[in-house]
């Protein structure tokens, strides 16, 4: 996927700077094949321009992504972390209850 959010970047970048939908054939280092699967994802939008060539239209997700993927890193690591420490300290407290009653009953 790193490859497509390379194109999606630059995409973005040239929508971003001038507001205009860019132009397919001024991003010679996009294959069509790479366009057709960002629009598959729903990323941008391709609209015909004639001749076979299209203008890439940035979708509402498509403007959101990189915040988004931010967004999931950062939950997922701390879902994973709260569940780690809960783990480690539920360990070490079950640990010393269970040394606590087996003292009181010896």
């Amino acid at each position: 996927m790193k490859r497509f959010e390379k194109c999606l970047k630059a995409l973005l970048d040239s929508y971003n700077s001038d507001c205009v939908p860019p132009y397919c054939p001024n991003f010679p280092e996009i294959t069509e094949a790479e366009f057709r699967f960002l629009a598959a994802k729903g990323l941008i939008v391709l609209t015909a321009d004639g001749d076979d060539t299209f203008y890439a239209v940035p979708t509402n997700s498509g403007l959101t992504y990189f915040y988004q993927k931010a967004e999931d890193s950062r939950r997922f690591w701390r879902e994973h972390l709260v569940n780690f420490v809960g783990g480690f300290v539920s360990g070490v407290l079950t640990t010393i209850l269970a040394t606590v009653i087996i003292r009181e009953w010896l």
